[in-house]
């Protein structure tokens, strides 16, 4: 399963634990895994285009040389006025 964030609002824990939740619903959850690709028009600590996937327990982040830093955004709730939206 695959889906694409294209908004600053989007990179936030609301995100992973959706997709989390969901993975962990369905049958045989360990077997399956969500790729997300970031396509940014405005960047965020010099991430516009990356990717990061989704499996069991585990996050795989393909970055690039940038200096994006994933805990910290994803980390953050959607709601948290101090992220950069």
């Amino acid at each position: 399963m695959c889906g694409g964030i294209y908004s600053r609002r989007i990179i936030c824990r609301d995100y992973i634990q959706t997709i989390f939740g969901v993975l962990r619903a369905s049958r045989r959850w360990e077997n399956w895994a969500y790729s997300t690709s970031i396509e940014l028009k405005q960047p965020i600590d010099g991430l516009s285009l990356g990717d990061f996937v989704l499996r069991h327990k585990r996050i795989f982040v393909l970055a690039g040389d940038c200096n994006f830093d994933f805990i910290k955004y994803f980390s953050q709730p959607r709601t948290d006025g101090s992220l950069p939206i």
